[in-house]
């Protein structure tokens, strides 16, 4: 049998490893879907296990861990996909950066007497270049869980832990078509994201063999913005089309074709503008030192401007101060 105060020397000496175990994987999981524009339902969630969790989950299996490496959910993270088909993007991500030691999909382990609307858990270590980072190498050999669900799937996980319902025998007779409803509802959203998701694919498909003046909506308006913008300005998953919408049509800016007509008076100048202004804001802040963000990095390439920027700055030149001062106030009002 295990010496349970060895082990649990073993864990307060390797506490801090593990922490910064779920603080390095988060940072790489945010930057890597980033990169693939992958919005998230909710940040990201990390936890280094309680002592007293550990002890309790190893009576409750009656396990006899040889050391603490043989736990491999001693550092938990949990990511929350959006939309149905993130999750396979997400499990592809995860694949290729990280050393996966174990995979299983929680739903097909369900019996048919079990509820579930399941997860995927991934036992994963640092990837072997870790070890030939300084600031890195310390992790190598630790694991940790990540569970990869839905918003959907998490809400049933949460409510069927509150409930303790995790078996059809574990519900009251009466009360287990409407617990089976629920969970075929939460199932079906998931559903009906994807269909939309597919349906409104074709819809921006559609927009480029339409008609020239179509109404703006936020899909007609992006669908004009990447075919006359420069795609280098485009900043994906932080364009607010919606926000842009509300300002045309505030000014009665309604088609694309009125949008297109002034896109094509003002949006040369307003494109040697942005490279001017690109050029100005990257000197300054290598001359002060200011700290490197996205913009001063988008700066340093040539841009200025979002695809919104661009927008509003040539709209601003079709209808001069009144767009201007509107502009002012909703910026104070928003403060």
């Amino acid at each position: 049998m295990t010496n349970r105060d060895d082990l649990q020397l073993e864990y307060e000496s390797n506490a801090e490893r593990y922490r910064a175990l779920c603080s390095e994987v988060l940072e790489q999981i945010d930057v890597l879907l980033r990169e693939e524009g992958i919005t998230l339902a909710s940040p990201c969630e990390h936890r280094v296990k309680k002592w007293t969790s550990i002890i309790e989950k190893i009576e409750r299996n009656q396990s006899d861990p040889r050391s603490l490496s043989d736990i491999r959910d001693v550092a938990g993270i949990r990511i929350i996909a959006l939309f149905r088909r993130d999750v396979d993007r997400i499990e592809k991500i995860i694949e290729a950066n990280f050393d996966v030691t174990q995979k299983e999909d929680a739903f097909a382990r369900l019996t048919e007497n079990q509820f579930g609307y399941g997860s995927i858990h991934y036992e994963v270590m640092p990837p072997p270049g870790w070890s030939k980072i300084p600031t890195l190498k310390n992790l190598s050999g630790l694991h940790a869980e990540i569970q990869l669900r839905t918003g959907s799937q998490h809400i049933w996980a949460a409510a069927s832990h509150s409930l303790q319902y995790k078996r059809e025998t574990h519900v009251p007779p009466p009360l287990r078509r409407s617990i089976s409803r629920v969970a075929a509802l939460l199932e079906t959203v998931d559903l009906e994201f994807e269909r939309f998701l597919v349906e409104r694919e074709q819809y921006a498909g559609q927009l480029s063999k339409g008609a020239s003046d179509q109404s703006l909506d936020t899909e007609s308006l992006k669908a004009l913005f990447d075919a006359s913008l420069p795609a280098r300005n485009r900043v994906d998953g932080k364009e607010d089309y919606a926000d842009v919408l509300d300002d045309l049509t505030h000014f009665n800016i309604q088609t694309t074709g009125q949008l297109h007509q002034i896109f094509e008076k003002h949006l040369e100048a307003v494109l040697k503008e942005d490279h001017v202004r690109a050029e100005d804001y990257a000197k300054i802040t290598t001359d002060h030192g200011t700290p490197i963000d996205d913009g001063i990095l988008r700066a340093r390439s040539g841009v200025f401007f979002t695809h919104t920027g661009l927008c509003r700055t040539v709209v601003k030149k079709e209808l001069g101060e009144p767009f201007g001062l509107y502009l002012q106030k909703k910026r104070y009002d928003k403060k």
